[in-house]
């Protein structure tokens, strides 16, 4: 995982205030994949699916300098974003 990598997950955690386990980590290998762990992990009584969505998509695209209409479900953070 390479520094690029590294600050997103780190600032997706601190945004979210959940670790993410190094073995959950590596098998997202998409910005949806990363969305339902974050779903399936989080209290959704204060996080809506919807609010999930729209806060990793600012995080993904603030980050890469991208726009907004680049982040979707199937969007691969290593062949899309370039996340090594």
């Amino acid at each position: 995982m390479g520094l690029d990598s590294v600050e997103l997950v780190l600032e997706i955690e601190r945004r979210f205030q959940i670790e993410i386990p190094d073995r959950e980590l590596y098998k997202m290998t998409t910005v949806g994949e990363m969305h339902r762990w974050l779903h399936r992990a989080l209290d959704t009584t204060v996080w809506s699916e919807e609010a999930i969505w729209n806060e990793l998509r600012e995080i993904v695209y603030r980050h890469f300098d991208i726009s907004p209409e680049e982040v979707r479900p199937e969007t691969s953070f290593v062949d899309d974003l370039g996340a090594g």
